[in-house]
């Protein structure tokens, strides 16, 4: 842990960020110079511009509560332990090409609660990941669900369902072989069991939830070839049954080494890559639960093999950073959100919100602040000449918005400078730190000469109405 956040830190001054605009990324040499004044200088140029971002959002507790962030997509389970979410009780048939929709369970209140998103002025969309599939598919022969290893040290969390024996079998096992088109079936019924209840298709859906080993909660066990067989044979079926829903695949941690190893096996099948849209990582270490991460180097790795096949990169889990300041809270936050951008050059980040209690946590004020960027945006360079003011700019064609993500990583606070040749009149600057939680910070404007001063360890956004041309809209 320790480890990683000195590696995400120092390695700042090394760009390998890149355009999309060439399928192999150039590697552009970005130089951080000393501060020659007072005041650190943001420079700004939207012609030169990298990633789409697909958006920012929540996962986790889906409600009014997180209506507050402002997402732009919620991701959800599939698996029976979280309720709201539908699932196929009992193989409806033994014909996979032959659906009886009615064996499928659902809540009403999460289904209302749905529609009731879909039906604001600018809905977020929802993507899905699977974390169990039905008992019935399963092999559970080499489940270790009576324990975990955790840390090194045999353990069974309290809140685990491995502990009833009703929800035992949610925990690990692998997919019976025989089972891939019973588990395709299942899954497009379960989409189109959504479609019929909300009236919009999941934008996409991920076949498995980190694969690579046993949880202590909803999981299955995938070798790298299984999961691009099984995910090969969704496909077709989406293909079939004229399901326009994507699918992003992998979520997997770089903690264990073979994320290239699953890529590589997926793309072997022309089926399953005309249907993803995304390869995914998650931000945690080796068990799936602590917070952890991939390296400035490991991101950029990840990013060159999907921009050479032509697809998008996703971080679509991290959670668990504490309440404080420190690289393993606010600043370690910020820290893996911006290798994931800068080096990795993610479309789209997830932060999965556990419980009520996260409205007063930081992380949670971060992720408001975090959400200031929206949806359709084109990140641009945004260099500074202070290493402890780390920057990134995007530039929104749609909504004619230019904003500037500013980490001030420093002990101190610092007075920034935005230069730009299209910056707003006006820029609403917003941070969360230590007592200010998601809160207008000041403005920037000409009166200013567009500097502010920005809190010690703090998460900053600032955002205004600008002239963006056609030309960097992609």
């Amino acid at each position: 842990m320790k480890t990683y956040l000195t590696i995400l830190f120092v390695a700042v001054n090394i760009s390998l960020g890149c355009s999309k605009k060439s399928a192999v990324p150039p590697q552009p040499e970005v130089t951080i110079q000393a501060p020659t004044g007072p005041v650190a200088t943001v420079a700004i140029d939207i012609s030169k511009t990298h990633q789409k971002i697909v958006g920012f959002g929540s996962h986790g507790w889906v409600d009014d509560r997180t209506l507050q962030l402002d997402p732009a997509f919620y991701r959800i389970v599939v698996d029976k332990e979280y309720a709201g979410e539908l699932e196929e009780a009992a193989n409806d048939n033994n014909d996979p090409n032959v659906l009886d929709e009615s064996k499928f369970l659902w809540s009403p209140d999460h289904i209302n609660w749905a529609k009731k998103v879909y039906a604001l002025p600018n809905p977020p969309f929802f993507i899905a990941t699977i974390f169990s599939p039905p008992v019935w598919m399963k092999d559970m022969s080499s489940s270790p669900y009576s324990i975990y290893g955790l840390g090194g040290t045999e353990v069974l969390p309290s809140w685990s369902p491995c502990n009833y024996a009703a929800t035992r079998y949610l925990c690990g096992g692998k997919l019976k072989p025989e089972m891939r088109e019973e588990f395709a079936e299942w899954i497009t019924g379960w989409l189109k069991e959504w479609k019929k209840r909300t009236g919009k298709e999941i934008y996409s859906i991920s076949i498995q939830n980190e694969p690579e080993f046993h949880e202590p909660y909803g999981s299955l066990v995938y070798s790298p070839s299984e999961l691009a067989i099984t995910a090969d044979v969704v496909a077709k079926r989406f293909k079939k049954d004229g399901l326009t829903t994507k699918m992003f695949l992998g979520e997997i941690l770089w903690a264990q080494n073979n994320v290239l190893k699953f890529y590589e096996e997926m793309v072997k099948y022309p089926d399953l890559m005309e249907r993803l849209d995304a390869f995914a990582l998650h931000n945690y270490d080796t068990d799936g639960i602590k917070v952890g991460g991939a390296s400035a180097t490991q991101w950029a790795n990840t990013y060159q093999f999907a921009a050479t096949h032509k697809k998008e990169m996703w971080m679509s889990e991290t959670s668990g950073h504490k309440n404080d300041l420190t690289d393993e809270g606010l600043m370690g936050y910020c820290g893996a959100l911006y290798n994931a951008l800068y080096y990795g050059n993610i479309n789209l980040w997830c932060y999965l919100t556990n419980s009520p209690d996260d409205t007063g946590l930081q992380n949670w004020q971060a992720i408001k602040v975090t959400n200031k960027i929206k949806a359709n945006s084109i990140r641009c360079d945004a260099i500074s000449d202070n290493s402890d003011i780390l920057s990134l700019g995007f530039s929104n064609f749609n909504n004619q918005t230019l904003s500037v993500m500013l980490i001030n990583r420093g002990e101190t606070e610092k007075s920034v400078k935005l230069t730009s040749a299209v910056l707003p009149n006006e820029m609403d600057v917003f941070t969360t730190t230590t007592g200010k939680s998601a809160v207008l910070l000041g403005k920037l404007n000409k009166a200013n000469n567009y500097t502010i001063t920005l809190p010690a360890k703090s998460h900053n956004v600032a955002t205004g109405l600008a002239s963006i041309p056609v030309s960097v809209a992609k």
